[in-house]
């Protein structure tokens, strides 16, 4: 068994015991979802606040708020089969939430690099 097969195996027992619990809980699998969207838009309060002063740090501290989101982003499906919950508006919630939550932070990175090529100047 290689290294990184054992380490997967270790991630996917870890996995199937916080979906159990999760299930165990009653949560709506939406919820987990709707959770992934305010996770991750702090991910953009980050970005949107980083400064030249704070930039490095910002960034970081985005970067692992999105690793974080990611969290949620993979159990709700899992939580939804596993309490036998599976809808068709679930998997639909969730793909839009996923691409809500692309596009917060693409669009402050956009207005962030708007900002860097045309000056300070803030246009709604």
């Amino acid at each position: 068994m290689t290294w990184t097969s054992a380490f997967g195996r270790a991630c996917a027992v870890l996995l199937r015991t916080i979906v159990r619990w999760l299930a165990l809980t009653k949560i709506n699998p939406n919820v987990l979802t709707f959770m992934g969207l305010v996770v991750n838009a702090w991910a953009a309060f980050f970005f949107g606040y980083a400064t030249a002063d704070n930039q490095q740090r910002m960034f970081f501290y985005a970067g692992l708020v999105i690793i974080g989101s990611g969290f949620f982003d993979l159990v709700d499906g899992e939580v939804a089969r596993a309490q036998n919950r599976v809808t068709r508006f679930g998997a639909f919630f969730d793909s839009v939430v996923d691409r809500y939550s692309d596009a917060s932070r693409i669009q402050v990175l956009l207005r962030r690099a708007r900002r860097l090529c045309y000056g300070q100047r803030h246009h709604g």
